[in-house]
C-alpha cells in the first residue's frame, strides 16, 4: 500500500528555460554571442573536465556557489572565452532571474491533494537543499507540504544511488515499498527508485519514452495521471 509519494524536482514539479539557452541569454547581456548548440558542445566537455577534477566525494563535497561559478566558469572556459571565472560569478548571480522558472500548472493542486489523502510528501533531487528550498519558494511551492527535501547533499550521493531514495523514505517513517516515485528521468528516476523497492512512475509530460526504456512500464503525462498509481 502506498503511503508517501516523492517528486524529482526539475521537469517534474518545475519548468524553467533549457540551460544552454539561459546560457546564451547571460552572455548575450556582455555582448558575447554563442547558439546554443555551442553551449551545449561546450558543456559536454565541460562535464568531463569537471568531473576529472573533482572526482568522488570531493565534488559532491562542493559548496553551493562555489560549485556552479566553477562549473559555468569551466563551460565558459570550454567556449574560450576569457574571464572564465568572472563570467561564472556572474552567471551564477543572473541564473534564476533568466530562466523563467515556474511551477507546472498540475504541480499544486496535485500536491494538495495527495496531501489530502493523507499520503506523506517528499522531494528527491541531485541538486542542493538549499537550492531546492529557494526553487521551490519561489515558484509558490510551500515546503510544509513536504515530511522531507533531500539534495545532493543530504547523502552525499546522486540519484539513481539508493542512499537519496532510502533516506526520503526512511524519514518519511516508511519502508522504500511503501513509497511512489515520480520523476521525468528514466535512468535517474524511475530505475533508480524501482531499484530500492519503491514502485515509481516515469512523467513525460508530451515526451517519448526514452530508447532503452522498456514499453510497460509506469508512466504518466501529467501529475494529475499519477493519482491512479496511489494503490
Amino acid at each position: 500500500m502506498i503511503k508517501g509519494v516523492l517528486f524529482d524536482i526539475g521537469e517534474t514539479l518545475l519548468t524553467s528555460l533549457e540551460p544552454d539557452k539561459i546560457n546564451q541569454i547571460i552572455l548575450k547581456e556582455k555582448d558575447i554571442n554563442k547558439t546554443p548548440k555551442q553551449i551545449r558542445t561546450a558543456t559536454e566537455k565541460a562535464e568531463k573536465e569537471f568531473i576529472k577534477r573533482h572526482a568522488g566525494k570531493r565534488l559532491l563535497a562542493m559548496e553551493l556557489n562555489n560549485f556552479y561559478i566553477e562549473w559555468d566558469a569551466e563551460v565558459y572556459k570550454q567556449l574560450g572565452l576569457k574571464d572564465a571565472k568572472k563570467l561564472g560569478k556572474y552567471a551564477h548571480e543572473r541564473w534564476f532571474e533568466v530562466a523563467e522558472l515556474k511551477a507546472y500548472d498540475d504541480a499544486l493542486p496535485v500536491l494538495n491533494r495527495l496531501s489530502a489523502m493523507g499520503l506523506r510528501l517528499g522531494v528527491v533531487t541531485n541538486g542542493y537543499f538549499e537550492e531546492a528550498r529557494y526553487v521551490l519558494s519561489e515558484t509558490g511551492i510551500s515546503e510544509s507540504l513536504f515530511a522531507v527535501v533531500v539534495g545532493r547533499d543530504t547523502t552525499m550521493a546522486l540519484k539513481p544511488d539508493p542512499q537519496p531514495f532510502i533516506h526520503a523514505a526512511g524519514t518519511m517513517g516508511l519502508r522504500p515499498d511503501e513509497c511512489l516515485f515520480v520523476g521525468d528521468d528514466f535512468i535517474k528516476d524511475y530505475e533508480g527508485a524501482v531499484g530500492t523497492g519503491m514502485s515509481a512512475v516515469l512523467l513525460l509530460r508530451g515526451k517519448e519514452l526514452p530508447p532503452e526504456a522498456p514499453e510497460d512500464l509506469n508512466t504518466a503525462q501529467t501529475l494529475d495521471e499519477v493519482v491512479n498509481f496511489i494503490r
